[in-house]
């Protein structure tokens, strides 16, 4: 027993001078060496600094400067973390239990570089991943991260490179965070830019403790504003290092969305406001914005939209659904320039492909007013597609697609379009023309400006009305009635039947034949129109033996240009002018041969 012991004093009496020997050599070695090769063996990274130093004590003071954290192979610089200085007070015990817990930290000049490599992985994933604990000097996930009692960061900047080689630059000139101890909220406030916009941040979160609780969503609610906008977001995240495994509703407010959009880098004016609230989720790289209402300009709206973040070289997928109430173009491009040609050409390679379906109980674009418009769009790397447009008009429906690579390639289907509210719509007065009107239109045509592709473009037109009325003054002055001068009442003759085909071939269309026949009057005509020089020169004459003896059946002409159109009689008499011959049933489509047949004015 004795012998015993005296073995376990000796032991105790060792262990005893090997702890003293060892706090000796602590306070006195270069640990900056030891550091290092542990932070690079932990991070799986070159790790060096310039000097490195820990003051003995409770809590345990901790300097270093000019630190450097090697980037991934793959990366585009040789340094992702950069820090001029950092100094903090740590408690010892938290350093045998795993998790740092830091009474006091400041740092200063910090810059950390973030991209990623062509499977999608970030080089802000240190070594190995499986971890699911324990003392990490930077932490590799959300269990390994330290508490931050008292932590101020002052002239910090993050770059991060996007897949389609953009660089987005968050700079932080203040950050503070701050907790009363390891189970109770954290308040995070932050003052900088993005992208050279000025924003500050004010952020309240669970507690550090919850933080390292993995399987638990941590509880996230934070504000970003700027001079004129601001975002919050009350909700969780499974991943907080990634802003990963999000759940929560989302609130933007800009009044003025020109100030909003220029801090992702887009140049348009736009001094108006947006308004949304929606429900945010991400999972990965998959965002969706979902139950959205909001106000753009002075029109509500409603819908979705879903964002597929695309792989290194590949673009981004946005996928929309939304409804207005009122959407008024000229307002939203109000400011924009509006001298240019408008250029019908598909985009380059950009960094989104969209599919949008879109919905407006009112759409506004300079003269035309409509309602109930229904939009399916595609836009990617090299085609521009209008997939359906379709509303109601003048009491009928209206239907087109648009479809822009190399070539244009657009339709038009008019169905029971009512003839008195279509006059009434360009200015004429109720009751002038009566009756149901058809048609069917296709153009074909190269990519570029629009004058330049309608002096190179095809295609074909039909319109079609039948079983109508048009007044019978109007009637008289179309044959030159003299009776028209002296007509006192009122009357409106039927229409049997009203139509015209257009072939378009090089820019010139070519009307022939348009004709009407109504009670009392024949009247046929033709004529030419320039797509590319916007002119009209249009003919129409009542054929002699349909009219009465007052009638003259003089031709009248319509001629000018788009915006300036004249009407009155022709000048070469009525001898020197026929109607065009009419096109061959080669030159229309199946469905423009059926309106034909079904119209005795067209066959």
């Amino acid at each position: 027993m004795k012998f015993f012991l005296r073995i376990v004093l000796g032991l105790v009496v060792v262990i005893l001078l090997l702890i003293g020997g060892a706090v000796i050599w602590l306070t006195q070695a270069d640990l900056k060496p030891i550091a290092e090769r542990a932070a690079s063996e932990a991070l799986g990274r070159t790790v060096a600094a310039e000097s490195f130093s820990v003051d003995w004590g409770a809590p345990l003071h901790i300097e270093l400067t000019n630190l450097r954290i090697a980037n991934a192979p793959w990366g585009s610089e040789r340094d992702m973390i950069t820090l001029k200085s950092f100094n903090a007070d740590v408690e010892p015990m938290s350093l045998w239990r795993g998790v740092p817990v830091y009474q006091h930290m400041r740092a200063q000049g910090l810059k950390v570089v973030l991209e990623r490599d062509k499977q999608g992985i970030g080089n802000w994933k240190f070594g190995s991943e499986t971890s699911s604990g324990g003392f990490a000097l930077i932490p590799k996930n959300r269990t390994q991260f330290p508490t931050l009692l008292d932590m101020v960061l002052k002239d910090a900047l993050v770059t991060y490179r996007t897949y389609s080689g953009n660089t987005l630059r968050i700079q932080l000139d203040n950050v503070a965070i701050a907790a009363p101890d390891d189970v109770s909220a954290v308040t995070l406030k932050a003052a900088g830019a993005y992208n050279n916009t000025p924003l500050g941040l004010d952020a309240t979160t669970g507690s550090f403790r919850d933080m390292r609780l993995a399987d638990k969503p941590f509880r996230t609610d934070f504000e970003i504003f700027g001079k004129t906008a601001r975002l919050s977001f009350k909700g969780t995240q499974m991943e907080p290092l990634d802003f990963d495994g999000v759940d929560g509703q989302a609130h933007l407010k800009a009044e003025e969305l020109d100030n909003l959009l220029a801090s992702f880098g887009a140049d348009l004016v736009a001094d108006y406001p947006l308004v949304i609230d929606a429900h945010l989720t991400k999972k990965g790289d998959h965002w969706e914005l979902t139950r959205a209402k909001g106000q753009l300009d002075q029109g509500n709206f409603s819908g979705q939209l879903i964002l597929d973040e695309g792989s290194k070289g590949a673009p981004d997928r946005v996928a929309t659904e939304l409804s207005f109430d009122r959407l008024d173009v000229d307002r939203l491009l109000a400011g924009q320039s509006s001298g240019a040609e408008p250029n019908l050409s598909a985009p380059g390679q950009s960094g989104v492909v969209l599919d949008a379906q879109l919905r407006a109980d009112q759409f506004v674009y300079r003269f035309i007013r409509l309602r109930d418009v229904e939009v399916s769009g595609h836009m990617g790397p090299g085609v521009l597609a209008l997939k359906s447009l379709r509303f109601p008009y003048a009491g009928g429906r209206v239907q087109a697609s648009l479809d822009v690579k190399d070539r244009i390639a657009a339709t038009a289907i008019v169905d029971g379009v009512d003839a008195d509210k279509l006059a009434r719509e360009m200015g004429a007065a109720a009751g002038d023309v009566t009756g149901k009107i058809s048609g069917r239109i296709k153009l074909d045509m190269p990519s570029g400006t629009l004058r330049e592709a309608l002096g190179q473009s095809q295609g074909a037109a039909v319109i079609s009305m039948s079983e109508g009325g048009l007044r019978r003054a109007i009637l008289e002055q179309m044959s030159t009635d003299l009776r028209s001068l002296f007509r006192e009442k009122e009357g409106s003759s039927p229409i049997r039947c009203m139509g015209g085909i257009v072939i378009l071939k090089d820019g010139i269309a070519v009307v022939a034949p348009l004709r009407l026949m109504a009670k009392g009057a024949i009247l046929n005509g033709g004529g030419t129109i320039d797509m590319a020089k916007r002119q009209v020169d249009l003919r129409l004459r009542s054929e002699r033996k349909s009219t009465g003896f007052f009638a003259l059946d003089l031709p009248i002409g319509i001629s000018g240009s788009f915006d300036n159109l004249s009407a009155g009689l022709a000048g070469d008499g009525a001898k020197k002018w026929a109607p065009p011959p009419g096109p061959k049933a080669t030159a229309l489509d199946p469905d423009m041969q059926k309106l034909v047949s079904g119209n005795p004015c067209l066959n």
